[in-house]
């Protein structure tokens, strides 16, 4: 299990972020990492793919590009359809990323993404 609090170092004083972590799983098409071995969000990868772009557009740095409330719920119930988000913070990551070989840099941690369902019957 991931913690928010234990984030790995790499190489140094760099420190994971989440929001750059969680955009760069996106980017890089491995959302498997974000949520571990939750099986049942690993079979459902088109709601999982809606999930986290529907909440990166929610961080967005600029307040102008984010969703209102309404935009989002209607995102979630799948009334309007979902667009690829921007970078949300361009200018952080580009400063901040981590800069590891992939091979040497340990995952950060975190808790893995867990989606409700809501009932099924």
């Amino acid at each position: 299990m991931r913690n928010v609090e234990d984030v790995e170092r790499c190489g140094g004083d760099n420190k994971a972020i989440l929001t750059d972590w969680v955009t760069d799983c996106f980017l890089e098409k491995r959302l498997d990492l974000l949520v571990e071995n939750d099986e049942e969000a690993l079979n459902d990868r088109e709601n999982l793919e809606k999930f986290v772009m529907i909440s990166i557009w929610c961080i967005q740095e600029d307040s102008s590009l984010r969703p209102t409330m309404r935009k989002v719920s209607q995102m979630l119930e799948g009334v309007v359809q979902v667009p690829v988000p921007p970078n949300p913070n361009p200018f952080t990551s580009a400063v901040s990323s981590v800069s590891c070989p992939k091979s040497l840099a340990p995952a950060p941690t975190f808790q893995p993404i867990r989606i409700y369902r809501g009932d099924k019957s």
